[in-house]
């Protein structure tokens, strides 16, 4: 039987490979950990860029929708402008007409109005530097769309009230000429009772006939006021005292022929008043457009500078 004495190594020898096998345990768990660790770090921040790319589009889709609207807008306000050029020429031109411009039917400038946002802001910002010239570029797109949207609103309206107001005044011309021709026919009922055999040849009666049949030809045709004035109420007023001397129809009469003459001057003024109106306003909405022609050509540059590459970046 033998007995082995060098237990004392033997077990130091053991305890050695002990520790080594718990150290390299813990350098294991501690690099496997600082490889997770590492990996989901590589995870965050592979989400952490997508995500600000992801943002970088979406600043780039709002600056993008903002020239998108501003395009049509600028085509069509300009358009507009050119409409009313013509309806003001046209007022000029026809005083006493019912007149109206062509509206394009469109609404993209009342959308532009409402477009400002807070992530249309920060877009801005993202193309544009931060600073007070900025901030008021992009306070003014909105600024004078809203003007141009307010102005055209007010032509409309202004043009629907004139309309109305001429409408109006049609009423009263037709009215004072319809009692002028009835105190006519009066009187030369008059006259045929006087003298019923030499009436047609009395001056009164030949001076009043030519105004009968201008009466009667404007009322079978369309009414035309400028031939009403032209043709009746001006060259009556002006020669009606020295064709007619019967005190009781020229007192029955001239009130209204004063009233008609009175009704198309002032319409006539007013219309011109009206066309100038357009004109005056013209100069401040031309350069409302052309502020926004500026800003989306500045805001097209930035776009094209820094379009989103196919890997969802941005290109400088």
């Amino acid at each position: 039987m033998s007995i082995d004495f060098n237990f004392g190594e033997h077990y130091h020898y053991g305890s050695s490979n002990f520790f080594l096998q718990v150290f390299i345990s813990f350098l294991g768990a501690f690099f496997g950990f600082l490889f997770a660790l590492i990996v989901n770090r590589l995870f965050d921040l592979k989400k952490k860029n997508r995500e600000i790319q992801n943002r970088r589009r979406f600043l780039y889709n709002q600056l993008n929708y903002l020239s998108f609207f501003l395009n049509p807008v600028i085509i069509d306000t300009k358009k507009q402008v050119d409409k009313i050029k013509e309806h003001a020429q046209a007022v000029k031109k026809f005083p006493f007409e019912i007149l109206s411009p062509e509206w394009l039917a469109t609404k993209d400038l009342e959308r532009l109005t409402n477009l400002s946002s807070g992530d249309l802001y920060e877009s801005f910002l993202y193309f544009f530097p931060n600073n007070e010239e900025e901030f008021k570029n992009y306070k003014n797109i909105f600024s004078n769309a809203d003007y141009l949207l307010r102005i055209f609103n007010d032509f409309e309206k202004m043009n629907d009230k004139h309309q109305q107001f001429i409408h109006n005044q049609h009423l009263i011309i037709g009215d004072c000429f319809e009692n002028i021709l009835l105190k006519i026919a009066k009187y030369e009922n008059r006259l045929i009772q006087t003298s019923p055999s030499t009436y047609q040849h009395s001056q009164e009666y030949k001076y009043l006939q030519p105004f009968k049949t201008i009466y009667i030809e404007v009322f079978a045709k369309e009414f035309d006021c400028k031939r009403i004035k032209d043709e009746f109420f001006t060259p009556i007023q002006s020669t009606i005292f020295d064709s007619v001397k019967d005190a009781e129809f020229l007192e029955e009469v001239v009130p209204f022929i004063r009233k008609g003459n009175n009704v198309l001057r002032n319409l006539e003024f007013n219309s011109l008043k009206y066309a100038d109106l357009f004109v005056e306003d013209n100069e401040t909405v031309i350069k409302a457009i052309d502020f926004l022609a500026k800003m989306n050509e500045k805001i097209k540059h930035a776009l094209t500078s820094r379009q989103p590459s196919n890997a969802g970046g941005f290109r400088k």
